[in-house]
């Protein structure tokens, strides 16, 4: 079931799959990225090892250029590899039980089973999710599920196709991306999720073969309460609205120890932060970790004297410790030269950026820095988007990377006009039809 036009073929370790929508890389299928073969690990809930860690570290350095990427769908990207390399890799991550069969699908909190503020444990749950869709032919390889346990950390900014959110003990909602936003279709008890969801699937599935242009991502009302009907889904209020995600700093967790969030700055780190950060798992926590949908790494299991000097030796080696620091509220793609279809610097700019609007970004506001129209860092709205465009930045203000821009500017101009911005409503100011002119 769920048969998929796009799903690719099982093929032979290091062979390259065609550039084709709906499948994404693995470990035994790299993907040719500007800066050499790219693979991807998908940890079960987002979960390593410090040993597993480790050997990511030595394989990142030993068969690539040592850099490595925590993706917003919690997976985790080793960069610069060569076909000559490859193997090497794939040797070593799986004599650490890294090499699997098919990617992880869900999305969690990094403290999935140990926020005491979640309704449910949403450790179990993802993992019954996850076995109900591994068991699925065919899926595209870009369906994620959110699994939302209803704490501290709200999953329903990422980017997910569907989300399942508890709204107590006894119910979780499920809802659906939709080009106009996140429509909810019902809820059902925490027994029943797997089995609604895949009743879900099998819906609009067969609305998408059937080629109906009712079919998601907006599907019409009266076929949504078709599916949700067939599903089984009781009619539920929408989630209540809840603080955003805490994506560094000390969080307080169940039982002995708390959480040290770690933010690495636009999601990327090197083999030498990793080696560090697996050595601090072991000093100091019970030689776990767990990979942030919010590109970072998470310590769940810190004992609560040894929190101070994590935070300052994290500090200084380079990760986000400070929940206040503006680089949190920039999204930013790899770009030049790490990725072949961008045309700017997309990280170097954005540190720039994190200095120049300063003012801006303590409102709360955010911009998204992306290298091509693709915007893989973040999909969603934000204050400022800026599209790499030969060597500028198309300007969409208030909008999403599919919005129209107001203008193409260089990255000079752009962090001008921000310097002196404090609002929202300046920032519009700043960037309207009349200031441009």
């Amino acid at each position: 079931m769920f048969a998929d036009p796009l799903a690719q073929p099982v093929r032979e370790p290091g062979e390259l799959r065609p550039l084709k929508r709906g499948w994404c890389p693995d470990i035994l299928h790299p993907m040719p990225t500007g800066d050499g073969l790219l693979v991807r690990l998908y940890p079960p809930l987002g979960g390593l090892t410090s040993g597993q860690l480790r050997a990511i570290a030595i394989a990142a350095r030993s068969c690539g250029n040592g850099l490595v990427d925590v993706s917003n769908r919690a997976n985790l990207q080793i960069r610069g590899l060569s076909q000559r390399s490859h193997p090497g890799v794939v040797d070593q991550l799986a004599a650490v039980g890294l090499v699997g069969p098919t990617p992880r699908r869900t999305i969690v909190s990094p403290l999935a089973g140990l926020d005491p503020t979640d309704h449910v444990d949403a450790a179990a749950l993802a993992m019954r999710v996850e076995a109900a869709l591994q068991a699925a032919e065919g899926l595209s390889g870009k369906l994620a599920v959110a699994v939302d346990g209803g704490g501290l950390f709200p999953l329903v900014e990422l980017n997910a196709k569907i989300y399942l959110v508890a709204l107590s003990s006894t119910a979780i909602a499920l809802g659906v991306a939709a080009a106009e936003g996140l429509r909810w279709w019902g809820a059902t008890a925490p027994a029943a999720v797997p089995s609604a969801l895949t009743a879900m699937l099998t819906g609009i599935n067969a609305e998408v073969r059937a080629g109906k242009p009712s079919a998601p991502p907006d599907t019409a009302a009266e076929l949504r309460a078709e599916i949700a009907d067939a599903a089984e889904l009781a009619p539920a209020p929408q989630p209540s609205s809840r603080p955003p995600a805490p994506r560094a700093g000390v969080v307080q967790t169940a039982g002995v120890g708390v959480a040290a969030v770690l933010a690495l700055p636009y999601g990327r780190c090197d083999a030498d932060q990793l080696l560090r950060i697996a050595g601090w798992a072991e000093r100091f926590g019970d030689g776990e970790v767990r990979l942030s949908p919010w590109r970072g790494i998470v310590l769940s299991r810190v004992r609560r004297h040894d929190i101070g000097t994590l935070i300052a030796l994290a500090s200084g080696a380079g990760l986000i410790t400070d929940p206040g620091d503006p680089r949190l509220a920039i999204f930013a793609c790899p770009g030049q030269p790490d990725c072949a279809s961008a045309s700017v610097m997309t990280r170097s700019d954005a540190a720039r950026l994190a200095g120049a609007a300063q003012p801006l970004l303590r409102t709360g506001a955010q911009i998204h820095v992306s290298g091509c129209a693709k915007g893989c860092a973040h999909r969603s709205r934000a204050a400022l988007t800026l599209i790499g465009d030969n060597g500028a930045y198309r300007v969409i203000v208030e909008g999403t990377p599919a919005d129209t821009a107001v203008a193409s500017l260089p990255i000079d101009e752009i962090a001008h006009r921000l310097e002196p911005v404090e609002t929202r409503a300046g920032l519009a100011a700043r960037f309207s039809a009349a200031a441009l002119t």
